[in-house]
This record gives C-alpha cells, sequence and structure tokens, in this order.
C-alpha cells in the first residue's frame, strides 16, 4: 500500500506548484493594468459560462440517447487524435528542472510515475471543469458529467502514456508501425460501419445516420470502451445507472494505471529523452512555430530561390516562407483531416442534404480563416518575438519589414483556405458563383486578418502557448485578445456589408458590384492596417516589451 503514495517530498511540491499558479495570478492584480485586466477575464467568464448555465436550468434536457449517439464518436476521435499527434517521445514527460532535481534525488522509479499521474489528474480535473459546462444542458445531473468527462480524459490521456512505456520494450519502430496499422484499421472499421448505416438508413436525415451507425456491429465494438463513458456522462440515477458505468470506467483507467506501473522498465532513460523533445516543441510553440514538430528533417538538395531585396522585405519574408515549408508536413495533415472531416457524410449521405454543405461554407470555413489559422500560421512578429532586437538592427523600414512578417502567412492561409472553396463548388454546382466569389475574398480577408494579429501582438505581446492546464492568466489573457479580434472584425465586417448593401441597392440589385465593394472595402482596411503594424513595430522596446 505504501508503494501507492507519493513521499511528503513530491506532495509538498504538487501543493507549491498549484499555489504557485494562484500566486501568480494574485501578484498580476496588484496593478491598475492588471486588476483591470483580471476583471475583464472573470467578465468574460460569466459570460460565456452564464448563458450555458442558464440553459441547462430553464431549457428541457436533450434525449440522452441522442447525446450518447454523438458523444461517443467524439471521444473515439479525441483519442484518435491523441494516438495521430503523439510521437514515441509522447507521454511521461518532465520539465527540465524537474530532471535536474527529481531524478538525482532518493524516489523510486513508481513514485515518480506516481506524481507525474498526479499532476496530469490536475490538469484533468481543470479540463473536465471546462468541458462539463457545455453539457449542462445535455445531462441531468452536472456532477455525473464532470465525473464522466474526467475519467473519459484520463482515458485519453492514459492509453498514449502505455504505449509511450511500450516503446521501452518493443522499440520505436515497431511502435511506429503498430500504431499506424491500429490507426488504418480503425479508419477502415468505421468506414465498413459507415456503409453499412448508408445501406441501412431510409430516412431521417443526419441523425438517423448516427444511430444505425451505432447499432452496426463493426461500430458497436469500437465504440465499446467510450460508450461506458457517455452511459456514465449521461446516467439519469445514481443507482444503477451512474454508480455501475462508473464502476467500469474507473476499472478501466485503473487498469491503464496499473498496466503504466507496471511498464515502468527503462523508465529514466526512456523519460530523459521524451523530455527533451518536448520541451524542445515546447519552445517552439511558445515561438509560434507548433506546425515545426511535424517537420522531419530531409537531404533533398533542392533549395527555394532567394527573394530579391524588394527594400529589404525580401529576405524577411524568405527567411519565414522557409519555415513554413519546413512545417507544411503538419499543414497538409491538418488540411487531410479537415477535409476528410468535412466530405464523408456528404459522400456517405449523397446529396440528398445540402445542409450539410452550409455547416462548412457558413460555418467551418469561417472558423478556419478567423481563429483557426491564425493561431497555427505564425510566422511572422509572433513567432519572432525573440529576435525583436535582431528585426531591429536590419537596414530596413519598419514598413518593409511588416510586409516581409505578412507575407507568408498570408499566402500560406490562401493556400489551405482554396482547396475548401473549391471543393464546395464542386460538391454543388449550382453554388459555383459562391465559391467563386469565397476564393476571390480570401485573400483580402487573410490580410486584414493576419494585419490585425500582429497589430494586436505588438500592442500587447504574449507567449502563444500554455504551458500547463490550469494557468488562468494565459486561458483569461486568449479570451480577451480574442474578444478585441472579434469586435473589431465585427466592425470591419459590418462596414463592408452595410456598404456593399448600399450598392447593391444603387446599382439596380447588382450582385458583382456589392461584393466588389465589399471587397475593395476589406482590401483597403487590410492594407491601411500595415502601416499601423510598422508603426507598432517601431515602437517596439524587446528590453520592456519581451514577455517571459
Amino acid at each position: 500500500m505504501n508503494r501507492l503514495v507519493l513521499p511528503p517530498a513530491l506532495r509538498l511540491l504538487l501543493r507549491m506548484q498549484v499555489r504557485a499558479r494562484l500566486r501568480k495570478v494574485g501578484r498580476g492584480a496588484k496593478t491598475v493594468k492588471g486588476a483591470v485586466f483580471l476583471c475583464v477575464m472573470l467578465g468574460m467568464f460569466v459570460l460565456w459560462i452564464g448563458p450555458t448555465v442558464a440553459v441547462g436550468l430553464f431549457v428541457p434536457r436533450t434525449d440522452p440517447s441522442l447525446v450518447r449517439s454523438y458523444l461517443a464518436p467524439g471521444l473515439l476521435g479525441f483519442t484518435l487524435a491523441a494516438l495521430f499527434s503523439t510521437g514515441p517521445e509522447s507521454g511521461i514527460f518532465f520539465f527540465p528542472a524537474e530532471v535536474d532535481l527529481l531524478f538525482p534525488a532518493p524516489f523510486r522509479r513508481r513514485e515518480l510515475l506516481l506524481y507525474r499521474l498526479t499532476g496530469l489528474s490536475l490538469g484533468v480535473l481543470f479540463t473536465a471543469l471546462m468541458f462539463s459546462a457545455f453539457l449542462i444542458p445535455h445531462v441531468r445531473f452536472w456532477i455525473f458529467g464532470f465525473c464522466g468527462i474526467a475519467l473519459a480524459m484520463a482515458f485519453i490521456q492514459l492509453v498514449p502514456i502505455t504505449l509511450t512505456l511500450i516503446i521501452s520494450i518493443v522499440g520505436e519502430r515497431a511502435y511506429t508501425r503498430g500504431r499506424r496499422i491500429a490507426l488504418v484499421a480503425t479508419a477502415l472499421l468505421l468506414a465498413a460501419a459507415g456503409v453499412q448505416a448508408t445501406a441501412r438508413q431510409t430516412a431521417g436525415g443526419t441523425i438517423e445516420f448516427f444511430r444505425q451507425l451505432r447499432s452496426t456491429k463493426i461500430a458497436a465494438g469500437v465504440l465499446a470502451p467510450f460508450d461506458v463513458f457517455s452511459r456514465m456522462i449521461t446516467a439519469d440515477e445514481f443507482f444503477p445507472d451512474f454508480l455501475g458505468w462508473g464502476a467500469v470506467a474507473l476499472a478501466i483507467d485503473g487498469v491503464l494505471v496499473a498496466l503504466v506501473l507496471r511498464l515502468d522498465a527503462n523508465f529514466l532513460e526512456s523519460s530523459i529523452t521524451a523530455s527533451q523533445k518536448l520541451y524542445l516543441k515546447l519552445e517552439r510553440m511558445r515561438s509560434g512555430q507548433a506546425l515545426m514538430n511535424l517537420a522531419r528533417p530531409t537531404a533533398v538538395r533542392w533549395r527555394f530561390p532567394v527573394f530579391p531585396c524588394w527594400r529589404g522585405a525580401g529576405p524577411v519574408a524568405w527567411r519565414q516562407l522557409v519555415s513554413a515549408l519546413r512545417g507544411s508536413r503538419g499543414m497538409i495533415y491538418l488540411l487531410l483531416l479537415i477535409f476528410t472531416a468535412l466530405t464523408l457524410p456528404v459522400i456517405l449521405l449523397g446529396h440528398e442534404e445540402p445542409v450539410l454543405l452550409i455547416v462548412p461554407a457558413a460555418g467551418i470555413l469561417p472558423m478556419l480563416s478567423l481563429f483557426l489559422l491564425p493561431q497555427m500560421l505564425q510566422f511572422d512578429f509572433r513567432g519572432d518575438l525573440d529576435r525583436m532586437d535582431l528585426l531591429k538592427t536590419l537596414p530596413a523600414s519598419p514598413t518593409a519589414i511588416a510586409a516581409g512578417e505578412l507575407l507568408t502567412p498570408v499566402l500560406f492561409a490562401t493556400l489551405f483556405e482554396l482547396p475548401f472553396a473549391t471543393g464546395i463548388g464542386l460538391l454543388q454546382s449550382d453554388w459555383g458563383p459562391i465559391g467563386l466569389a469565397v476564393a476571390a475574398f480570401i485573400p483580402a480577408v487573410n490580410l486584414f486578418i493576419f494585419a490585425l494579429e500582429n497589430l494586436v501582438f505588438l500592442w500587447f505581446p504574449y507567449r502563444m502557448a500554455n504551458l500547463g492546464a490550469g494557468d488562468f492568466q494565459a486561458f483569461g489573457r486568449q479570451m480577451v485578445i480574442m474578444f478585441v479580434k472579434f469586435v473589431v472584425l465585427s466592425i470591419a465586417g459590418s462596414l463592408a456589408a452595410g456598404l456593399g448593401a448600399v450598392t447593391f441597392a444603387l446599382t439596380d440589385h447588382s450582385w458583382l458590384a456589392a461584393l466588389a465593394v465589399a471587397w475593395c472595402i476589406i482590401t483597403c482596411l487590410g492594407l491601411a492596417l500595415t502601416p499601423l503594424v510598422a508603426f507598432a513595430f517601431e515602437k517596439f522596446d524587446p528590453s520592456r516589451d519581451t514577455v517571459d
């Protein structure tokens, strides 16, 4: 029993880490700027969670069977994404300070494993708390949903950790090959289940398709472990629903934990390697180069041609473009994943439900353009935070440097989004003109978005990656910055739409003239922001504004 209890020193270290995060929040609130920021952050939390809680209290609960139809496949998707994104170095990892202090200390390997698992469980609880707020309208008791999500998130984290420890036994090559085989086999099984569900479905739309999918033997077998967690989350009664399914879910996680504690061969050696590789990933994320984590060294002799000088903008743009090309492997993976997720329902269900095309056209594509891609494509000032002093010494004007920094993310975002606009037009022939209009607007919108991203960043510099779950300040800062960008984008979009509507009325309902005016407005706004970005860069002080 003593082997499963952390030593007092490790328990003290965990408590001090929690106190350090709380002290960091309190220290930031001692200044006027920090106090105002904390109040705004708390207000946004209330505005974010408040409506969800109100809906859960006053709106009838969703049918539990319908929730389970989507919840179990969603948990499976999270697990596959975790397996897909992890490499042999992922799993049990330690930060450099922990490696230096804990590994030479008189702790057993199993005690270090328990320490790391306990630290990960704190992050799981924070993540479960955030996710459970969205499930309030869909579950009978919030506490059931919270406990179920916590165990499900623990399962999703324990699976890669278990496989990582197996590496020390079977080897990295066997692990990589086995992971690929498992992913391909799961995809083929789900595709076969989708074909069976499509053959059975006669009517009912998308909801009936998912119900038929779950009723197939193939899908039922693949989703069996995740169905345990979904039934626990949507339990109607404490006994036997919640207690019974909760015991099974707890047993599944307990078996994984016992397996992790059993497979601790070569743990210290593999953890040192994993920690070093993970720290390099975190450094890339902190510098805005997260996609470089999927890059691979190559021996190809082909080199990207050097740009002309362009008053100093050419070399800056060339360096960022080379970095983006090295990380293009990650962008290709993400492009294929999103494209498959968008087109698979259309292929399976045919053209009977055109609303399936409206969702990616009116929802997912703008989300990619406005929020996801700006966070991924940080090959600009956001990725050069530690090189600001070097950029300021270049013999080029601030405007040229700003133009060179903006070129690469705008170009890559445009190349990323054009296949979606083209695909929507090809899947629905009647939407050809709409696809052409979207393709024309994509470069102008990207210029405006990335100019705004860099302007906000130079005014309020920040690191792009959180260093751990529970970093409330980093999470709140991202929320505030996203809110500011949303307000500015709403104003710009309203201006372009308003002037386009006026043009539409004055030109006898000419859509071409209205879209041309809206395009010119967005393009002018993007070009107008570029000198502001250059001015903000000129006023940027690396000795004061470079954050830790």
